[in-house]
């Protein structure tokens, strides 16, 4: 038996950095959720995902997945098991809850993002996009092309052009992020895709700075539907897959000053690197 019809909340582009808090992450994530829903009059209880987008050599879920059933006073949360492998449930020290679940942000060989949703397994950079599209297929998970500042410019940009224009496969999704400014409006190609019926999952994409945490659940998508609690997951792919609407985003684009500082600060990274 379906649970009750509630409002999913899903932010679709969280990285959980190293020195991010993690009690002060999942509070906040719940407080940004709700915030999103209470400006659409709406205060009923909702269901909570983030979907982790995590690069090569970084598995911050598998620490998660370490702390199931583990005591630590040092830590005002507790993690439980699903069904889902790919999955786990975090219960606040409030009592609440949200779900977890694992995914890679892919490189391609054209210097292209994929984000594989659901993804649990390592997976290399360095293959074609359209390589890597057509091998996640095979997967449960949900193939998303992330805006970035300057990715989708130039021939790359002609490179997503040309790929959303001749999509007749399977599913796939754009999504838009929480780094994207206030003076660079929704690029065009979100309009194109939407008449392929490629849509929109967006999500915060929080960056590797202090105070970062703050962003996650504060740009996402929700939607009104079922969760089946032991594979939350799947229930969430379902419901984005077979819905007859576009799910409703939310969340402000990033302000001009905080833009260019980040943005020259992921340069200095990157140099670093």
């Amino acid at each position: 038996m379906n649970n009750p019809a509630v409002h999913i909340m899903v932010d679709a582009h969280v990285h959980i950095h190293e020195h991010f808090q993690l009690d002060r992450l999942f509070l906040i994530c719940l407080q940004n959720f709700r915030k999103a829903l209470n400006q659409y009059q709406i205060y009923t209880p909702f269901d909570a995902f983030l979907l982790l987008t995590e690069s090569a050599g970084v598995n911050q879920f598998e620490r998660l997945v370490k702390m199931i059933e583990t005591e630590n006073d040092d830590r005002d949360f507790t993690v439980s098991a699903t069904k889902e492998s790919s999955t786990v449930c975090i219960t606040t020290g409030g009592g609440q809850h949200l779900y977890v679940v694992a995914g890679k942000q892919i490189v391609t060989s054209e210097k292209l993002e994929v984000l594989a949703l659901g993804y649990h397994d390592n997976y290399p950079d360095g293959r074609s996009l359209s390589y890597v599209l057509e091998d996640l297929n095979t997967s449960r998970c949900l193939r998303v092309l992330p805006w970035g500042a300057g990715k989708w410019l130039g021939r790359r940009g002609q490179i997503i052009e040309s790929l959303i224009s001749s999509w007749n496969n399977d599913q796939l999704f754009l999504g838009d992020n929480g780094n994207r400014p206030s003076f660079w409006p929704l690029p065009g190609l979100f309009g194109q895709a939407y008449k392929k019926n490629i849509h929109n999952l967006p999500g915060s994409d929080p960056l590797p700075f202090t105070g970062q945490e703050k962003k996650v659940g504060s740009f996402g998508f929700f939607l009104r539907g079922h969760v089946e609690h032991e594979k939350p997951f799947g229930s969430l792919i379902n419901q984005v897959t077979s819905a007859a609407d576009p799910v409703i985003t939310f969340g402000a684009p990033e302000s001009f000053t905080p833009f260019v500082k980040n943005q020259i600060s992921m340069q200095i990274v990157k140099r670093c690197r």
